[in-house]
């Protein structure tokens, strides 16, 4: 599910988590189309379409326990049933046939429509639902709200958009919206560089085209795609430090290394059983980061922005949060941790 995890916008995400937690909250070891109903009815757009039907979160709850067998001692992380992986495939073939590049919430809820067979589809209908009335009802409204960008507030460290501008696709990626004065890749001012270049429409800067004239310069004759290095803001401890933290961000994502994580990651030993369960739940290795943004607020705590890439495609979904030197070495912090696995119900305990 990784690629597809990567197209969701931030309701459908946020409706995944939901679901799970119902899961979770439930005591069911599975996440059922009945769950994903429930997951929808905490998402606004959503529960506000299956609200004007006459459906509520708590009653279709109790409805939802009387309808499934009582749970028998489930352990772990819920798994997707095969139903509920058909209506989120479903849910990508609404997207596509709507020319949108991510999957709504609501693209989610026609996935259960168009399932038809479900636990949640049988509620729906038991509850008077007209399938075909919800179902226009839904791509009107999907019609009338282009997709949204994610936005915590201000200070909050979450899942966040690196601008308030609207946001645009170039190749996959999401970028902010293109400006004839704004360097599309750092956000630079045309005025604050000597050369830029631009197609009338998209502006790159002389900074990022020299950064990338330099990789590509360093790049092995097989390595095809390479990543600028961050804009770099505030006084630089030592001069290794923008890469230590790059570095840092990697590794946590990617692959294990042999060696454990505890050089990257603050409090390694307790976290690491967390991480592989979000990785084992999701169906996923390691992912690929992209480090955009370093600000340093100290000689030893730094903000950093930076996407998480899970399949081969250009989009990213956007992370911010601190990262630490301890004992010398730049590592992920515990706080920036817990918001990524949140994302897919995933919650740290207290540091001890």
């Amino acid at each position: 599910m990784g690629p597809m995890f990567e197209r969701m916008a931030d309701s459908s995400r946020s409706a995944l988590v939901m679901a799970q937690q119902e899961a979770r909250l439930a005591g069911h070891g599975h996440i059922g189309t009945e769950h994903l109903l429930l997951g929808l009815l905490s998402v606004p757009v959503t529960s506000e379409l299956l609200g004007s039907v006459g459906l509520s979160l708590d009653p279709l709850r109790e409805q939802v326990s009387r309808t499934l067998a009582p749970p028998v001692g489930a352990s772990g992380a819920p798994v997707f049933t095969p139903r509920a992986k058909k209506v989120l495939e479903l849910s990508l073939r609404e997207a596509l046939d709507r020319q949108s590049p991510t999957i709504e919430a609501g693209d989610i809820l026609l996935g259960i429509l168009g399932e038809g067979e479900g636990v949640a589809a049988q509620l729906l209908v038991g509850q008077g639902v007209d399938p075909e009335g919800l179902r226009r009802s839904v791509l009107d409204r999907l019609d009338e709200e282009p997709p949204a960008d994610h936005q915590d507030a201000p200070g909050q460290v979450g899942v966040t958009s690196w601008s308030s501008r609207p946001a645009a696709r170039l190749g996959g990626r999401m970028f902010t919206e293109p400006r004839p004065d704004v360097c599309i890749l750092c956000g630079r001012d045309a005025w604050e560089v000597d050369h830029v270049a631009t197609d009338g429409s998209v502006l790159l800067c002389q900074v990022c085209i020299e950064d990338a004239a330099r990789a590509i310069h360093d790049a092995a004759p097989d390595q095809h795609r390479v990543t600028l290095p961050p804009r770099v803001f505030g006084t630089v401890p030592t001069p290794d430090a923008p890469t230590a933290i790059v570095d840092a961000v990697a590794q946590v994502l990617g692959p294990e290394p042999d060696g454990g994580w505890e050089p990257f990651l603050e409090d390694a030993a307790e976290i690491r059983g967390f991480v592989q369960e979000a990785r084992q739940s999701q169906g996923i290795t390691g992912a690929r980061a992209i480090v955009r943004r370093v600000r340093f607020i100290s000689d030893d705590v730094a903000w950093v922005l930076f996407t998480v890439h899970l399949g081969p495609s250009l989009g990213g979904f956007p992370f911010e949060g601190p990262v630490k030197r301890i004992g010398g070495s730049w590592k992920v912090s515990r706080a920036l941790v817990g918001t990524m696995l949140g994302v897919v119900g995933i919650e740290l305990p207290p540091q001890s």
